[in-house]
């Protein structure tokens, strides 16, 4: 599979991925703000971007503080040469090694750090967690969207159901780079004021340190778009530690905090997760 920039970026040689930094909040209502991954309209072809994915109808709330995903900034392209800003990667220097399959979905998604809109190759994907993991396994060579498509549910059900479906689900402390990570319960979907809404936000584990228990995973935060950030299953509730003077984060704040009223000690990403998902390991997914 070629990756190629989104149209309105300069064309670059090689292997790409395209960020479209749109340079405009749209002012919107703090309750409906942020991201969708919900049940499937149906697919449509835009030209000259190519498959766009509209497989979202329901608003999902996502991250920390309700507010929408976007900032100004500039149009910006990422050849696999370049670097992109990420935390430092310590599973590079243990024994547990992740295969290439898993590097390139961690690097892909890496890639899209920062982005205001996903286009890989001939695909528009939506933007909202459930797009982001499907551009960075697309811009790996894994194309996700057919058995995706088979399934019902909002988005991040029908991937959970792909990794049910083939037994590479588990709710292990620790996880391999490059599998899903699901959680429940990152706002108050049904809008009853309880703790009861499975299944409602996905990201990407990048990176993993197995001797700390530390997790980076990178997904859609509401406010500040596609981001990494940490969680430690071994130390689920601690929000930070001081280090030499620092306070630096162990488990991110993921449940939103207008709706936190309910179960307030519940709201870190440690408290909210559900399971991982290893759909690298799914043979068919790599042989196609």
């Amino acid at each position: 599979m070629s990756l190629t920039a989104n149209p309105q970026c300069p064309r670059l040689p090689g292997r790409s991925i395209s960020a479209v930094m749109l340079g405009v909040l749209l002012p919107v209502a703090p309750v409906l703000v942020a991201t969708a991954c919900a049940s499937v309209e149906g697919i449509s072809l835009s030209a000259p971007v190519g498959l766009r994915l509209d497989y979202a109808t329901e608003r999902e709330l996502e991250g920390g503080d309700g507010r929408t995903g976007g900032g100004n900034g500039p149009e910006v392209s990422y050849e696999a040469g370049d670097d992109p800003k990420r935390p430092p990667r310590p599973s590079e220097e243990d024994d547990l090694e992740p295969n290439q399959a898993q590097l390139d979905i961690a690097e892909s998604a890496e890639r899209l750090i920062g982005a205001q809109s996903l286009h890989v190759g001939d695909r528009t994907f939506n933007f909202d967690c459930t797009g982001v993991v499907l551009a960075a396994y697309y811009g790996a060579d894994i194309d996700l969207l057919v058995e995706f498509l088979q399934h019902q549910g909002n988005g991040v059900r029908r991937l959970y159901r792909m990794a049910r479906e083939h037994d590479v689900f588990s709710d292990d402390e620790i996880p391999q780079v490059g599998d899903l990570v699901f959680w429940d319960n990152t706002y108050d979907k049904a809008g009853n004021g309880r703790f009861d809404d499975e299944l409602t936000h996905v990201g990407i584990v990048v990176d993993v340190d197995p001797g700390t228990g530390a997790i980076h995973y990178l997904h859609q935060h509401a406010s500040r778009g596609i981001v990494v950030e940490r969680m430690n299953l071994l130390e689920p509730d601690r929000e930070y530690r001081h280090v030499d003077g620092e306070r630096r984060v162990v488990n991110a704040r993921m449940r939103l905090s207008e709706h936190r009223h309910v179960k307030p000690d519940q709201y870190l990403a440690s408290h909210l997760f559900r399971g991982f998902g290893s759909l690298h390991e799914i043979e068919d997914l790599l042989d196609g």
